[in-house]
């Protein structure tokens, strides 16, 4: 007679069989063929051919499908009364290698005693011998072999889970994925991803490079977990934390051969709004700060004609035009010292205070949210650097 669990045939005569031929079959299974048997014997109508086997008759399906459903139930059930300890399976991968008690205990820091009844615990909750053992030797069952492969591979994983964990805890692996304008790439961050890359080798790191908007709405939708950028009216917001940064200096540059450097007299601040303007983008928080500086009227626009995110594209345009140049000091240094462009923002007559052109930068996350450790880390990183900036100023 035959069963068929999860699609497998199972033959009651086989099970008997095994047992006869000296292999361990667990109670629980007979058990339940004999519950089966008895089942059959009381359901009316089924015809059992003894010859080949096989169950036949209308309860043929519902016969299978319950034996199924109760072997699966006792899998459960045995698998929950079987306490996998990952410390147990150490044991026994201990005992494996060394095939001896008192090695394998001094391995585990144990006692032999203790280590033999943590193989007896094991051995007992599995229901079979793992290990056949005299006064001279220790071997293992063809079971404990068998099982011995399965705990080293399920040891190794969670060895791996666990290097896992701890360089996810230190940011040191995992991925991190955070947004920042370019006044920030030269600014404030550069220095910071100098050095997490150079503590986190392999960390993942995703830069979203764009504008603040753009910045606010992939921080909304959760694509990014901060960003670094001149934060406009977010510091207003509450669904935002903004943590300031030291504001970037700025300033304004034009080619050699502007007209307002050929003049007899320093150019004044008022001439500014003379000439075509060109930027990465002007916050409309920065304007009205503008106008007051160049003596422009409350709602005049601002003459800005370039706007532009390709920086290498600025500076080019400045160099064949009359533009005037509003951005950040850091990224023109090397023209500025090699006289490719001139910082005009510095010759103006009467002299601007040069913090009315610095540009504010500050981190941005949303509120009430916990960082990711990578992304804590570079954040702990920004602010360092700019305290030490500030302590050495």
């Amino acid at each position: 007679m035959k069963f068929f669990t999860d699609d497998v045939p199972v033959g009651l005569g086989a099970l008997v069989h095994a047992g006869k031929a000296g292999k361990r079959i667990h109670t629980a299974n007979l058990t339940i063929n004999a519950l089966l048997t008895t089942l059959i014997v009381l359901v009316g109508g089924v015809r059992i051919q003894h010859e080949t086997g096989h169950l036949a008759g209308p309860c043929h399906y519902a016969i299978g499908v319950l034996y199924s459903r109760l072997m699966h139930s006792f899998r459960e059930s045995y698998a929950l009364k079987a306490s996998i300890d990952l410390k147990r399976l150490h044991h026994l991968e201990l005992l494996s290698e060394e095939l001896n008690f008192s090695r394998a205990a001094d391995r585990a820091h144990l006692s032999q005693t203790a280590f033999s009844r943590s193989i007896q615990s094991l051995e007992a909750d599995f229901g079979m011998r793992l290990f056949d053992r005299d006064t001279r030797s220790v071997r293992p069952t063809p079971a404990g072999r068998y099982l011995i492969d399965k705990a080293k591979l399920l040891l190794g994983r969670a060895r791996d889970l666990a290097n896992d964990v701890y360089y996810l805890a230190h940011a040191e692996r995992g991925e991190l994925k955070f947004g920042t304008s370019l006044l920030a790439i030269d600014g404030p961050l550069r220095r910071a991803l100098t050095e997490l890359k150079m503590q986190c080798p392999h960390l993942k790191l995703h830069i979203e490079v764009s504008q603040t908007l753009n910045l606010q709405l992939h921080l909304e939708q959760e694509h990014i977990e901060f960003f670094v950028a001149n934060p406009g009216e977010l510091e207003q917001d509450d669904r935002f934390t903004v943590t300031q940064l030291p504001a970037e200096p700025a300033s304004i540059f034009c080619r050699p051969g502007h007209p307002l450097l050929q003049q007899n007299t320093p150019p004044a601040p008022a001439q500014v709004a003379d000439y075509p303007w060109s930027a990465v983008m002007i916050d409309k928080s920065f304007a009205p700060r503008l106008r007051e500086m160049f003596g422009m009227k409350p709602n005049q626009a601002l003459p800005l004609a370039l706007s532009c995110d390709n920086l290498q594209l600025l500076r080019d345009l400045t160099l064949c035009s009359d533009n005037l140049l509003f951005t950040w000091s850091c990224w023109t240094n090397r023209d500025s010292s090699n006289g490719e462009l001139v910082n005009i923002g510095q010759l103006l007559k009467p002299a601007l205070d040069p913090r009315q052109l610095n540009i504010e930068c500050a981190i941005v996350q949303l509120a009430g949210r916990t960082l990711s450790p990578p992304a804590q880390r570079l954040m702990d990183l920004i602010l360092a650097q700019h305290s030490h900036i500030s302590l050495s100023q």
